[in-house]
């Protein structure tokens, strides 16, 4: 979590428990001015200890919850999840960043049912009476669509678990969430590789409403990073659309390419796929539509899998709450980058500024806040990497801080992180606070 005000802030954590006692406040504290805090709910070692003993896990074990963090002044929160059961050993994460945004609709453009594949649409319903909650699932290249319904109590968390369903057939599926109530849904997906041959593990918050006829993600990884992107669209209008996609690149090169997309269906596009489609830099993907749409970009970084959800806004103020260097000269290796995206059509000039956590070793002096000045030119996308923003003897120490990238005009702000001491990665859209405009 990241306080980026001139003042301190408190802070707590509820767990929202699917069944049994519904709330349990697991932390109560204080972030100070400028800085960055935060909590861990659960490691091997805190579980061996127990729920509820000293050094022990701060939420019950094997319970599904949901997390609600308050704060008197707006915050950035990044959830982190580190998962082995699942995938029958192997490791794989998932992050993404807290959202302030609730509806009563969320829309998916990425699900999936195979041997070896798990995914979980999950909800938290944040209104103080009971919801019927409606979930819709849109097949490929059409067909009967397949509907769930559940009823959720009051601040209770739900959702499914699609693989145990034996009546949805294996296939890729565009998803609606609705619900008689204001709810925030999400999604988690993991791979052990049975079908698709990879291992794989993602996660993001659902596109609020029914989409939108624009937007963009940063997270550009073809010939980088990623050997694999599939960009997912869901249309869930009564009528078809047309999705013009702009692939706009850090160089200032571009390729574009249209994808129609049925009425109350789903489509998806290969990139790697595309002829002659120019590999080997970051880029971005905007998008316009003739009707609101759902994007989503699984993509394979790492040999672990990231999701990125697409943005229909662009804002000046982005935040991060999680981030981590390892101390000079450490066996472990942790890269994490920022990916910004201008909308403009004129340049603009951003501020990164990392707030550390914790003093400088040995010391009771704070590690403080550092900033640094980009330029980041019209229609393109810039990388950074983080941790050459990390100077003098804090490099000496490992350091955890949060991060926020200030614009001159709105922008689109995107994190990306591997770590192999676990191994996994992850990448996530930071928390947008700051003034908007459509992309």
């Amino acid at each position: 979590m990241i306080n980026p005000h001139d003042e301190a802030t408190r802070v707590v954590a509820i767990a929202r428990y699917e069944v049994g006692e519904r709330d349990d406040l697991i932390a109560d504290f204080t972030i100070a001015a400028q800085a960055r805090g935060g909590i861990t709910t659960n490691t091997p070692a805190t579980f061996a200890t127990g729920y509820g003993n000293p050094g022990g896990s701060l939420v019950r074990p094997l319970e599904p919850y949901a997390l609600e963090v308050r704060s008197e002044r707006p915050i950035a929160a990044t959830f982190s999840y580190f998962d082995t059961f699942l995938l029958g050993g192997e490791e794989a994460a998932v992050g993404e960043s807290f959202t302030a945004t609730t509806s009563d609709t969320w829309t998916f453009a990425s699900v999936g049912k195979a041997d070896g594949r798990f995914d979980f649409p999950v909800y938290i319903n944040t209104s103080d009476a009971p919801v019927k909650v409606t979930t819709t699932l849109l097949p490929t290249g059409g067909g009967d669509e397949i509907v769930l319904t559940q009823e959720l109590g009051a601040h209770r968390r739900g959702g499914w678990n699609l693989s145990s369903i034996d009546s949805i057939p294996d296939g890729e599926y565009g998803m609606v969430v609705e619900a008689a109530g204001q709810i925030v849904a999400s999604l988690s997906s993991y791979d052990d590789g049975t079908t698709s041959g990879r291992i794989s593990a993602t996660g993001a918050v659902g596109f609020a409403g029914l989409g939108s006829v624009s937007g963009a993600t940063p997270e550009g990884e073809i010939g980088l990073n990623s050997t694999e992107e599939v960009v997912g669209i869901t249309n869930a209008n009564t009528a078809k659309t047309s999705v013009t996609l702009s692939f706009l690149f850090q160089s200032g090169s571009a390729y574009r390419t249209k994808v129609d997309v049925a009425a109350r269906g789903r489509a998806e596009l290969d990139v790697a796929s595309l002829p002659n489609f120019p590999s080997g830099e970051p880029y971005s993907i905007a998008y316009s539509a003739t009707l609101p749409v759902a994007l989503s970009l699984p993509t394979l970084i790492f040999e672990d899998g990231a999701s990125s959800a697409f943005s229909q806004d662009a804002y000046t103020l982005w935040a991060f709450g999680a981030g981590f260097r390892p101390m000079d000269g450490t066996p472990q290796v942790v890269t994490e980058y920022l990916r910004i995206f201008n909308p403009s059509d004129t340049d603009v000039v951003i501020e990164i500024t990392v707030r550390f956590d914790g003093n400088f070793k040995g010391t009771n002096v704070p590690l403080g806040q550092e900033t640094f000045r980009k330029v980041v030119p019209a229609r393109r996308v810039a990388e950074f990497d983080i941790h050459e923003f990390v100077t003098g003897d804090r490099r000496i120490q490992d350091t955890f801080y949060g991060v926020t990238v200030k614009g001159a005009s709105p922008i689109v702000a995107y994190l990306g992180r591997y770590d192999s001491f676990f191994p996994g990665a992850f990448g996530t859209l930071g928390v947008p606070v700051g003034t908007t405009s459509s992309i």
